[in-house]
């Protein structure tokens, strides 16, 4: 199995960050716990921050039954304004547990959080969020660290389609998920596809080289199809 294009990890932290960013409105003592995340993950260890995102996890399903069981005189608005946080909430420690679970190998344990985070998202966000792009991405990779690359293939393209959507055909997930095509199809001896699909995501990237995450991004995927496709060693 090639290595995973190190924008996945990237995108970890960039989306942990972000999520330390709704501290006032997700809650302090939830943000607290996430940013204990931050670093057991920054030196990979990541079975502690698992512990600690099932943790922040808990914490949001007792604090989401408590909300719904007690008395309270707020709007109907606001009711859905809270239970919307608490759906966030839950979404963001499954997908990122499944993320991790993706770097230590463990496609079962990956797919299952996955799923898990996939069900809260359909029910609060509908089929075409941004989460679900992340949540469907991951799904994915389960699927190829398991050689199902045909539940892979489907599953990346449902995420395409929906990231190319909600995020623009230059997001750099898109290139991440046509990077991931392109791997099935050259492994499923479709060269002649896989081709233009790689031409695509070095196309997005170095139309972002400003950013640290795709110049990185752009060397790896060279040098993992260079030898498939030897223009690809050309600088444009």
């Amino acid at each position: 199995m090639p290595r995973v294009v190190a924008l996945t990890f990237a995108l970890i932290i960039l989306l942990l960050d972000a999520t330390l960013l709704q501290a006032e409105v997700a809650g302090e003592s939830w943000a607290e716990t996430m940013r204990n995340v931050r670093e057991p993950i920054a030196r990979a260890d990541y079975a502690t921050a698992i512990f600690r995102l099932e943790a922040a996890y808990a914490q949001t399903e007792k604090e989401a039954t408590l909300f719904k069981t007690r008395s309270t005189t707020e709007t109907p608005n606001q009711q859905a304004e809270w239970l919307s946080v608490f759906q966030t909430r839950a979404i963001i420690p499954l997908l990122l547990m499944g993320k991790l679970e993706i770097k230590r190998q463990l496609p079962l344990k990956a797919l299952e959080r996955a799923k898990r985070a996939e069900k809260v998202a359909l029910e609060s966000f509908g089929d075409q969020s941004g989460y679900l792009v992340e949540i469907l991405s991951t799904t994915a990779q389960a699927y190829m660290l398991q050689k199902q690359l045909v539940q892979a293939e489907e599953t990346f393209r449902r995420a395409l389609a929906i990231a190319k959507k909600v995020r623009g055909a230059q997001d750099l997930e898109v290139a991440e998920i046509l990077t991931h095509l392109a791997r099935i199809y050259y492994q499923t001896n479709r060269a002649d596809i896989a081709q233009p699909v790689v031409e695509r995501a070095v196309s997005i990237y170095e139309s972002r080289k400003d950013s640290e995450i795709a110049a990185t991004a752009l060397g790896q995927i060279k040098q993992e199809f260079v030898a498939g496709f030897p223009e690809l060693a050309s600088d444009r």
